[in-house]
């Protein structure tokens, strides 16, 4: 910006230079053919002459000084245009970046209000899953093959409770995973908290579930929707890396 003034300042000082000498030339000519006029026998045409070429020179330095104000307001309007792009432009950012929080802030009150409903049914599944199923899981989690469970074996090991909380857990990670569109959604603050919601109990059952064949032909005896939906839970938790397997 410094320098552009000092070239615009540079570029007035050779123009008011220019029109100087511009005007000091015609006043020269113009003095020459006075005194010439007074010198000749025919006056009246000379003098007639010289008024022609001195309208003639100021005319023309008139076009001259018209030329030098467009090419001035030019400038400025250039200037002005640049200014005005500018301020667009950190609108636009600006605007951009308010819809971002908004949205981040709207995601966040429906994020908190679903994983604290999912908080709840974990905390009230862990109460009544004992230590003992617990080390037998881990022993079933260690088999090399997928297991098929039977109606009734489904039925005693994944309670209606039990099932609420896997549907719930996969409700908010499907939220999750559809609405939350920042640059951070693998390292998101968001995604903490519902890591740090996931009891060994819970990851324990959803390790179970893992080990589970479920497009085996005998898990035919399971709703469709609730098959999806554990298999849903599955992929989202794995993708975003929330419990080990």
């Amino acid at each position: 910006m410094h320098l552009k003034r000092k070239k615009d300042q540079r570029e007035q000082r050779e123009f008011s230079w220019l029109f100087v000498v511009t005007i000091s030339f015609i006043f020269m000519t113009w003095m020459i053919a006075i005194y010439l006029t007074l010198q000749s026998p025919n006056n009246e045409s000379i003098f007639f002459d010289a008024v022609v070429a001195l309208f003639t020179g100021v005319a023309f330095t008139g076009v001259i000084y018209s030329l030098h104000l467009q090419r001035e307001d030019l400038q400025l309007n250039r200037e002005e245009l640049k200014i005005n792009r500018e301020e667009i432009a950190r609108n636009r950012e600006e605007l951009k970046a308010h819809k971002e929080e908004l949205q981040r802030q709207l995601f966040d009150q429906h994020f908190q209000f679903m994983l604290l409903t999912f908080s709840q049914k974990v905390d009230l599944f862990s109460e009544n899953y004992s230590t003992q199923e617990y080390l037998l899981d881990m022993e079933m989690i260690a088999l090399p093959k997928r297991t098929v469970l039977s109606e009734a074996e489904f039925i005693t090991k994944f309670t209606p409770e039990r099932l609420n909380t896997i549907k719930s857990f996969n409700d908010v990670l499907t939220y999750y995973d559809q609405h939350y569109q920042f640059s951070d959604k693998t390292h998101s603050a968001a995604l903490c908290m519902m890591t740090l919601a996931i009891t060994a109990q819970l990851s324990s059952l959803i390790r179970i579930v893992n080990k589970l064949d479920l497009a085996h032909e005998n898990f035919a005896y399971l709703q469709p929707q609730l098959k999806k939906a554990m298999e849903n839970a599955l992929t989202l938790t794995q993708k975003y890396q929330l419990i080990a397997f």
